[in-house]
């Protein structure tokens, strides 16, 4: 089974163990001619100077209403998870004879690049986080490749540990859990910020504008993204955190919905839920004023943001292998070779589309791209 919500945050994260390439990190040069490597105490390698992409890239014309794009993958590029936009550029995840990397296509679908990031030499974790941004981080075996978005050029690369759980980030910072601690990094260098002890085993820390959040035991945690320090704290126990604009929601482990101020931490709502397996597998995403949250049985539930009040609710019958994506004014939940578009604010169905691959559906202004084992699609939103 298969559930995901991905919200607006700022870098993709893909997690899926070996050397980039087959070649030892301390002997290969990051990034091509760009510049030499140079280690940091941490273990991470960076460009020598930085090189990072630039964080603006044109909009992409919108497609005219009900209108689709298909072209052909070039045979190098066999995609894995979801589809993202940067810009005019749709990203695709491809994993091809043991190297994994990205690809870049056009807003037309014409294709553009195809990097690798390293060769994969396990298999892809179960749990999945995909964010874009200026820069592409992609999990490959024991290190996290940071690539430009624009070109798929490698700008850094950091060790993990096993026991990594978990990754989220923004522009400028990357937040890296594991069952022990809460690493932050600069997201442009990959050097580490600060890295904090957890008291209990947390998964679900969120990076916000300005603050890193956590649950650690029964608080929840707002952190100074540049050393860590507690700006505010609240008493809850965490299930997970989802940073949405100037609100933090928590999904609680005694099965509750509540909603902070990011900046104050002033509890603004909390509601009790109606599942009580909601809290065990629960994923939650943000769009068109409404916090949704998808339970363990397929359930999408909506809830105002302004004060928790339930909105609506979708997939009654809890089909299975469900996918669930917030768009703007829309969620896209893909379900059974549809994708049905929904008005966010009220749930009603704007449209349904067929879909061949309702895992891969990545969304945009105006429009939104998956991929096929041979295709790459690109159709048009209400």
């Amino acid at each position: 089974m298969r559930r995901s919500i991905v919200g607006g945050l700022g870098l993709m994260v893909l997690m899926g163990v070996g050397a980039c390439g087959g070649v030892p990190t301390s002997q290969r040069a990051v990034g091509g001619a760009s510049g030499p490597s140079t280690p940091v105490a941490d273990g991470s390698t960076t460009l020598s100077p930085t090189t990072a992409p630039s964080t603006t890239t044109a909009a992409a014309a919108p497609l005219a209403p009900g209108t689709s794009i298909v072209s052909p993958l070039p045979p190098e590029v066999v995609p894995v998870f979801r589809a993202m936009w940067f810009g005019d550029q749709l990203l695709v995840p491809s994993e091809s004879a043991g190297v994994v990397g990205v690809a870049g296509f056009g807003a037309t679908g014409d294709f553009l690049w195809h990097k690798p990031a390293c060769r994969f030499g396990g298999r892809w974790a179960e749990s999945l986080r995909v964010q874009a941004g200026p820069i592409v981080n992609i999990r490959c075996n024991e290190k996290i490749v940071a690539m430009a978005s624009t070109d798929g050029q490698v700008l850094w690369e950091t060790p993990i540990p096993e026991s990594f759980t978990n990754a989220s980030g923004n522009d400028e910072v990357l937040a890296i859990e594991t069952k022990e601690s809460l690493r932050v990094h600069d997201a442009r260098t990959g050097s580490t910020r600060y890295e904090r002890p957890y008291a209990t085993a947390r998964r679900g820390a969120s990076v916000g504008d300005r603050l890193v959040f956590a649950g650690d035991g029964d608080r929840l945690l707002a952190l100074d993204p540049v050393d860590g320090h507690e700006v505010w704290t609240a008493p809850m126990e965490i299930g997970l955190v989802l940073a949405a604009g100037d609100a933090v929601y928590v999904l609680g482990r005694d099965h509750t919905i509540a909603s902070f101020d990011a900046t104050k931490g002033t509890k603004r709502w909390e509601f009790s839920q109606p599942d009580a397996r909601m809290q065990n597998d629960a994923l939650l995403g943000v769009a068109g004023g409404r916090l949704m949250v998808v339970t363990g049985q397929g359930l999408v539930l909506a809830f105002d943001t302004a004060n928790g009040a339930p909105a609506w609710s979708f997939n009654e019958e809890k089909t299975r292998g469900i996918d669930v994506v917030p768009a703007g004014a829309h969620v896209l939940v893909a379900r059974k070779q549809e994708l049905h578009i929904l008005d966010a604010a009220t749930g009603s169905t704007v449209r349904v589309d067929p879909v061949l691959n309702t895992e891969r559906v990545g969304p945009a202004a105006g429009r939104y791209g998956y991929t096929t084992t041979k295709r790459v699609v690109i159709a048009s939103l209400p």
